[in-house]
């Protein structure tokens, strides 16, 4: 049979010896493999030419220079003295490490837990400085709230006074954000917070409503109101004293059905015809525009120059919402069909 792989001397191998260099070998699958094209006999006979070879190998290299093969067995033997003198030394020094590694677990565990508790008195400092921060505030609030309310102040330093009490309130506001959840001295101060609110809405819903005078006009002193209320955080009641104010006077009083027809009416060329929905509707939205025009484009108009007064919105916030919900709820006989035909021809 004829043989593959490397040569052995003279002998010609069935086999690479390059496999045997290999970190791992799997002697069960290489004789398989072997097996393919050589029997066991032939195998068996090319490992021991192989193993002469690298016999033969050693011997050489042995003599080629013995002296420092004979050398090398008494530096081994030193070496291993050498290695078992340093092994005490490099024991005991692990052993220290080892002590000195576990005395900094736990200084570090007592430093964690000691910087624990300081975090922790700090967040306690924080709060505690926080709420007195709160009382003292909402003491200001009050006080400026009374010199506002004593009489024979003049209009200008009551509403300087007012100014100052917007002030507080703000800066109490943005510290009761801050202040701890569901904090039983915060909830202790809640009728006194409450107060507050209410006295300073009422002061300025007494400058808003002299502000807005009813020819139209805007008065000067209505964008240092608006803005106080905004400064103050109290959009929403800005809002409300303005649809009051403004906007509901208009629309319970226009803004219906038989308000409506009359002004449809009195549009007519001829007396004596009822008007239809169609011509009472033509007839609200005149008035709406109307209003939008005289009452509602000034004040629109100063808040839109200003950054701060643009977060009203008063426009799709209070004027818009109270103009739909009157035609609904005052004027629906408008969006009812009634008869088919008259309806069609009408819209």
């Amino acid at each position: 049979m004829a043989r593959s792989g490397a040569a052995a001397g003279s002998r010609q191998l069935c086999f690479d010896p390059g496999r045997f260099a290999a970190d791992e070998l799997d002697v069960a699958a290489f004789v398989a493999e072997i097996r393919s094209h050589a029997p066991l006999a032939i195998i068996r006979e090319d490992l021991r030419a192989h193993i002469k070879v690298l016999s033969e190998e050693l011997i050489h290299c042995i003599q080629a220079d013995f002296s420092q093969f004979v050398a090398l067995g008494s530096a081994v033997a030193e070496t291993d003295a050498q290695v078992e003198a340093l092994r005490s030394p490099l024991v005991k020094l692990r052993g220290e490490l080892e002590e000195l590694r576990g005395w900094l677990g736990r200084d570090v565990g007592r430093l964690d837990a000691s910087l624990a508790a300081r975090r922790k008195l700090a967040d306690r400092k924080s709060s505690l400085q926080l709420l007195l921060r709160v009382s003292e505030l909402v003491g200001k609030a009050e006080k400026l709230l009374e010199e506002v309310d004593q009489p024979g102040v003049s209009q200008g330093e009551r509403w300087a006074t007012l100014e100052r009490a917007c002030s507080e309130w703000s800066q109490l506001s943005s510290a009761l954000r801050y202040a701890p959840e569901n904090s039983k001295f915060v909830n202790t101060l809640a009728p006194r917070l409450d107060a507050v609110v209410q006295s300073l809405v009422a002061h300025l819903e007494m400058c808003m409503k002299r502000a807005l005078s009813d020819t139209g006009q805007v008065e000067p002193s209505l964008r240092a109101v608006l803005n106080a209320f905004v400064v103050s955080g109290l959009k929403e009641q800005a809002r409300e004293v303005f649809r009051v104010c403004v906007v509901a006077p208009f629309t319970s009083t226009n803004l219906r059905m038989v308000t409506a027809m009359a002004a449809a009416e009195k549009k007519r060329d001829f007396d004596g015809a009822v008007a239809t929905p169609a011509e009472a509707l033509d007839a609200a939205v005149d008035g709406i525009c109307v209003f939008l025009d005289e009452r509602c484009a000034p004040i629109l108009r100063l808040c839109a120059e200003d950054e701060l007064l643009r977060q009203l919105d008063l426009l799709t916030s209070v004027i818009w919402p109270s103009i739909e919900g009157a035609i609904v709820a005052e004027m629906g006989l408008v969006f009812s069909p009634g008869i088919a035909s008259v309806f069609h021809q009408a819209f």
